[in-house]
């Protein structure tokens, strides 16, 4: 067995959107593989695609039989993680934009054990969001500022049974929305939101431009419903929708206080926000609001108007009770009235995510970045030790781009020769491709960093107005997607894990990504197959049986070396450990790869075809790898 070592690329998670709705991406997780186009839900008309592209492992269920009565299609499929501690969902953002999130998890009895003790973690980045409990809520939303091109939502499993999801959806927000609450480093968990006086149990898009859930409140006997056709005028900075804020309770009559309290299990800072419109104005409607612990307001609503009501900073309530009390005046005629209310927490950034020193609103284009930022970026790259291009000079060593010779996630790739005669292959970042200045930046930054004869170097980059490019040494053989028919890189399957969560590229991220085309070589198959998940966790399922005929690429038709054979899956292994440092070093993977190699040049100067073997008759010599589990 010849290896071919190549150096991967790296590249964050395919910025895939739904087709149906601009700003939208609404992922079906567990959907199966067959549903790469996705489809379009009829009862939501809301477009789903799987979760293939956007998470490296997990395993695909159904829900029960007798569950399925009355769901949503996204809600009958789930993916659950058994394995690792810590499994994320990259999702596509542009930094400093403001997005919402919701992860919808029906347990549905997926997996016929009837847990009602379920629980697992959320994260949002490496910040903790939410605990989903399988016999709580199904419905878990946040909202935050993006802070780089992708935003890991995390499913960590504290012990309490496995996590599972149904879907994961990201909308995108204005820029002025919930100015200025939601900001870089200060994201919002939502903890309950209410359409007053209304007979729809949830409004939602398209409605709600925003796709936000506007939960029906139970009535009460001290209130009485109103309504109005009238058209209610919007206010920017929250765009509640039209039909919430054409409903509303009133209090039954003009003695009458209308509170309302929702109970926290454990205290967080919270932000109320209270919506409310008059929907006549012939006479005085007037009341003290007050928001929790804050001193009460005299206010009257608007007519035909949103007004808002908030507290003026993030507040600690006592005891965890979020209230929301309006009490009449003695000069009031009327009682008074609420249409709507959202309450948040705000989620703790412990870890606070790093964002650009300066960046221009994501309406802007993507590479046209503030000067200071730019001057910031520039300054790192001047760093590295590789040469930068003009784009002129690029025209000049590929003839005005006259040769292409392959295409990727980035761009297309061109053939050229530099003065000296050095071939290179220049690789153009296109308009329409999904990745931008942070891939960009990470892959300069990540290649200068491992050096090695059989390694693909990087020769240098061009950064000039919109255009990005990277040189890199020619490859006259191929590249290793030629030989192996993968899918171009942007995929997330090379990408370290810990990644994710920590925004970092080390070394250690450089051998995880050689574990994965490692993998790729043994098994001829690419890192995500739909509904198999990554190869990594393949591999690890296929050699329990300790056969290793069930792992290597079977049009090899076992001319190999056994021992060979396992020692490569072995070195793979350790490479695309979940922990960084529990990963050997390059040199020392590279040794291995060398006794590998002897084995098999051995076999193939004996003229032995080789045999498929298991672990009971094959001896694996581990050499300073120790001892590895299968």
């Amino acid at each position: 067995m010849a290896l071919l070592v190549s150096f991967v690329v790296f590249v964050l998670a395919a910025a895939h959107g739904a087709v149906g709705q601009p700003g939208f991406l609404s992922i079906d997780c567990g959907l199966d593989g067959n549903y790469s186009s996705g489809y379009k839900d009829p009862d939501e008309g809301i477009t789903y695609v799987p979760d293939g592209t956007y998470v490296d492992a997990g395993e695909n269920h159904r829900v029960a039989a007798d569950r399925e009565s009355g769901r949503l299609r996204s809600d009958l499929t789930v993916r659950s993680f058994p394995s690792g501690v810590r499994n994320c969902y990259a999702l596509p953002t542009v930094a400093g934009a403001k997005y919402l999130v919701r992860v919808i998890a029906f347990y549905g009895n997926y997996d016929g054990k009837n847990s009602s003790s379920l629980q697992f973690d959320l994260y949002l980045g490496v910040n903790y969001w939410n605990t989903v409990s399988a016999d709580g809520d199904e419905v878990y939303e946040a909202m935050f500022v993006a802070w780089a091109s992708w935003a890991p939502v995390c499913l960590v499993n504290t012990g309490g049974g496995t996590p599972f999801v149904s879907s994961v959806n990201l909308r995108t927000l204005g820029s002025g929305v919930y100015h200025p609450v939601l900001a870089a480093n200060q994201s919002m968990c939502l903890f309950d939101r209410r359409n007053m006086g209304s007979n729809v149990s949830i409004l939602r898009y398209p409605d709600d431009p925003y796709d936000r859930y506007w939960w029906k409140m139970r009535s009460d006997p001290t209130w009485k419903n109103l309504s109005t056709a009238s058209t209610i005028e919007q206010n920017d900075n929250f765009v509640v929708p039209l039909p919430v804020m054409q409903t509303a309770i009133e209090a039954s009559n003009n003695d009458t206080i209308i509170k309302v309290t929702r109970k926290d299990k454990t205290a967080h800072k919270c932000m109320i926000f209270a919506y409310l419109a008059d929907f006549q104005n012939s006479q005085l409607r007037q009341f003290n609001i007050t928001l929790s612990d804050t001193k009460p307001l005299l206010y009257s609503p608007p007519y035909l108007s949103a007004g808002i009501v908030d507290i003026s900073d993030w507040d600690m309530p006592n005891n965890g009770m979020y209230t929301i009390t309006l009490e009449p005046t003695s000069a009031s005629k009327l009682p008074p009235m609420l249409n709507a209310f959202e309450i948040y927490t705000l989620i703790p950034s412990d870890n606070p995510m790093t964002f650009p020193r300066d960046y221009v609103p994501h309406s802007e284009p993507e590479l046209e970045i503030a000067p200071a930022s730019r001057k910031y970026h520039e300054d790192g790259l001047q760093r590295v030790e590789n040469r930068r291009f003009t784009y002129k000079e690029l025209e000049k060593i590929t003839n005005k781009f006259s040769q292409c010779i392959g295409q990727g996630g980035f761009g297309l790739v061109y053939y050229g020769c530099l003065e000296d005669g050095t071939e290179v292959a220049v690789k153009m970042r296109s308009e329409l491709s999904s990745h931008g200045l942070d891939e960009f930046l990470a892959e300069v930054q990540s290649l200068t960093k491992v050096h090695h004869r059989n390694l693909v170097s990087l020769i240098g980059y061009c950064w000039e107005m919109d255009h990005l490019a990277l040189v890199y040494e020619y490859m006259s053989q191929g590249t290793l997607y030629d030989h192996l028919r993968v899918a171009p890189a942007g995929s997330a399957g090379y990408m370290d894990p810990e990644y994710y969560h920590t925004g970092r590229l080390t070394e250690s991220s450089d051998v995880y990504s050689f574990g994965v085309v490692l993998l790729e070589i043994v098994t001829g198959e690419s890192p995500m197959l739909p509904g198999l998940g990554h190869v990594v966790q393949r591999v690890k399922k296929k050699i329990d049986a300790g056969n290793i005929s069930l792992v290597a690429d079977a049009r090899l038709i076992g001319a190999y070396d056994v021992s060979s054979m396992w020692k490569v899956v072995d070195i793979a292994l350790l490479c695309t450990a979940d922990i960084g440092a529990h990963r050997p070093t390059m040199a020392a993977v590279v040794v291995q790869l060398k006794e590998s190699l002897a084995l098999e040049e051995a076999r193939a100067d004996s003229g032995f075809k080789g045999s498929i073997g298991t672990l009971s008759d094959t001896t694996i010599s581990t050499s300073t790898f120790g001892p590895s589990a299968r």
